[in-house]
């Protein structure tokens, strides 16, 4: 499942969540695989953030009901040119995405590519300003930098709610 949702934001949280972004210190991000260096900066975000329950409200409930729960929240910055590497996510979670960054033109880059191995194909979904990007943890995808510019996003990891 990849799922792109639009037209949730206005564009004054649009440009106040890019400004905010730009403004927090980052340290170098994980690998995303063993084999692999890390590429990318990554800065944490508490899960109990404002902005982050602000971004996740239209979606809650749905994965709520399929038993998941909201379970690590951060920021991946990109530097124009960086080159990262295939990766997927927790096998039996979902990850949902949040493209920060405004003003995008086709040519500028910074899509996330999926790659849909019973097609053979690689999916490449767009930066839109305020798009969510929702898909399965198993699939392979990667981000692509931007050419002029740092690619922000958020990244939200839902995983199985555990019954005690």
């Amino acid at each position: 499942m990849i799922q792109v949702i639009d037209d949730l934001f206005d564009n004054d949280f649009i440009e106040n969540t890019l400004d905010r972004l730009k403004s927090i210190d980052y340290k170098p991000a994980e690998k995303d695989r063993d084999d692999t260096p890390p590429t990318g900066e990554v800065a944490e975000l508490d899960i109990d953030d404002t902005l982050i329950k602000i971004i996740t409200q239209p979606i809650r409930f749905g994965l709520s009901k399929k038993g998941m729960v909201l379970k690590r929240t951060y920021i991946n910055k990109f530097k124009p040119g960086e080159q990262p590497y295939w990766h997927h996510d927790e096998l039996d979670g979902v990850t949902v995405l949040y493209y920060a960054n405004t003003g995008i033109r086709a040519d500028e880059l910074g899509c996330t590519e999926f790659y849909l191995k019973e097609e053979d194909e690689i999916k490449a979904i767009r930066p839109v300003p305020g798009r969510l990007v929702m898909f399965d943890g198993y699939i392979q995808h990667r981000a692509t930098s931007m050419r002029t510019r740092n690619r922000y996003t958020i990244a939200l990891k839902y995983g199985k709610k555990i019954w005690h």
